[in-house]
């Protein structure tokens, strides 16, 4: 639908912006005596090139802006009957009719079926909740394990026709993945300028850093499928089976380390093909009422049934924006709490002494892990990664990166012991969840409904974060899908 409206917006400011400009081409290419009055012409090509930008602004819900198409649609229909009526009357040449294919006939079925869909939805019967009337927000539900989305729900009855995910970390990709599969439409709003949060690669000079997290293991058969579905994709590969100990000697537990093939970002980037997202916008706006979702973000506003928030200060974002939140539900959120993590990417200028496989899990404060990026085989040139331990992380938070960098690679020495080329310092405010809820999400009921999830929901691991976002979306097609 929204492909339609943005494409009949382009076709019209074109067609109108032609005829403003260049009022007696048509009549020339057609052999036609110009227009003794051209201005009027031109009027008539203002008034399509306007049609086009109430198509582009209906293009950002179609089923809540249906009376821009229907407008659309009745001048489309008008515009042929009296192309007719002036054919017959001999005022105009039956060439002429050219025009009336491209700028009505083609649009009639598309636009028709726009109208019937949102003719179908806004008479669905709508969720009441004796709350709403009040101003306050309704009840909250949790669960603790992701349900087996089947087929059933992608053809169930549903209210929920779109639905707005903020953060385009792991949970939130897996969310909007499995929610835009089942048919509900998806936009992902995400500040940074690329996709995965804390599957994050990034480049010093020539070399490629994981510098977030650094593998992700299996343990459920629903994670085991998908994690199969990416290595057959390319994106990820079995790493490792077990690392070296502090001391240098590898430790083999039988367990799989999986990574991504070109890091860790490049699973992010697999889950947000073909998603619609916009990265580099910060949300800044958050406003509801019975009918649904409202945020801004950056210079957009976007509009949904539904909301997702999976940031770790999603708690911050509702209290700046005065939602109302059940007792239960702030009191959850509140509980949650984060163990920060700096990182030192480091740019050696030869080979460094990190053991195979390429990763030592030190557990150490200020050292707590250190990987050797071409060892794990996706820097070409000798690039490490050094993980402060939590207390290290929380006393130099606003160091300067230099002194940062300076202690840590001290730390390290051990595994360097070469030069460096080059540094960068990323600190992680939200590293690890120290406090994670015992389930897999947080629903706030509607309408609209609200949901939260992330790592910090089902478990701190990559394996948790896939689980929460599964979970999340298929409790909001359960609730929509309920007659």
């Amino acid at each position: 639908m929204r492909t339609v409206l943005l494409a009949a917006a382009a076709y019209n400011v074109l067609w109108g912006g032609f005829v403003v400009f260049f009022p007696l081409a048509l009549f020339r290419v057609l052999g036609m005596e110009p227009p003794n009055y051209p201005q009027i012409w031109q009027c008539v090509g203002m008034i399509v090139g306007v049609y086009g930008v109430g198509y582009a602004a209906a293009a950002l819900d179609p089923l809540r802006h249906w009376p821009v198409v229907l407008a659309g649609l009745l001048g489309k229909i008008l515009g042929p009957i009296g192309f007719l009526s002036a054919v017959v009357g001999g005022t105009l040449p039956l060439s002429f009719g050219l025009t009336i294919l491209t700028n009505d006939l083609i649009w009639w079925f598309p636009f028709a079926l726009i109208l019937l869909r949102a003719y179908q939805t806004n008479r669905m019967p709508q969720e009441t909740n004796a709350c709403t009337s009040t101003g306050r927000r309704p009840s909250m539900h949790e669960s603790s394990a992701p349900r087996n989305l089947s087929n059933e729900l992608e053809g169930a009855f549903r209210s929920m026709e779109s639905c707005i995910v903020v953060g385009a970390g792991l949970s939130g990709l897996v969310a909007a993945r499995t929610l835009q599969d089942a048919g509900v439409r998806v936009t992902v709003l995400e500040k940074e300028e690329k996709v995965g949060g804390r599957m994050r690669t990034d480049l010093v000079d020539d070399g490629v850093f994981d510098h977030g997290a650094q593998f992700f293991t299996v343990r459920s058969e629903r994670f085991e499928e998908m994690v199969e579905s990416w290595i057959s994709a390319g994106v990820a590969e079995e790493w490792t089976r077990g690392f070296a100990d502090p001391s240098g000697e590898y430790q083999e537990d039988g367990h799989p380390r999986y990574k991504g093939t070109r890091g860790m970002t490049a699973i992010a980037e697999h889950l947000a093909q073909d998603l619609d997202m916009l990265t580099g916008v910060q949300v800044s706006g958050l406003h509801w009422d019975e009918r649904g979702w409202e945020v801004v973000a950056g210079s957009s506003v976007h509009t949904a049934d539904a909301l997702v928030l999976t940031p770790p200060s999603a708690l911050a974002l509702v209290d700046d924006n005065g939602l109302p939140l059940p007792e239960e539900a702030r009191q959850v959120l509140e509980n949650i709490d984060y163990a920060p993590c700096i990182a030192v990417m480091a740019l050696l200028d030869g080979p460094g002494e990190v053991p195979d496989p390429g990763g030592v899990q030190v557990g150490g404060d200020p050292l707590f892990w250190i990987a050797d990026n071409r060892k794990k085989g996706i820097s070409e040139v000798p690039a490490v990664t050094i993980h402060a331990g939590p207390e290290f992380s929380r006393e130099h938070a606003s160091s300067d990166d230099a002194t940062v960098a300076r202690l840590l690679l001290e730390e390290a020495k051990d595994y360097v012991r070469t030069g460096v080329k080059a540094t960068a310092v990323y600190r992680w405010e939200y590293s690890q969840p120290t406090n994670p809820h015992d389930e897999s999400f947080l629903y706030v009921e509607g309408p609209p409904p609200l949901v939260f999830c992330g790592d910090a929901y089902a478990g701190p691991k990559i394996e948790g974060a896939v689980t929460s976002g599964l979970a999340a979306a298929g409790k909001l097609l359960e609730s929509a899908a309920r007659p």
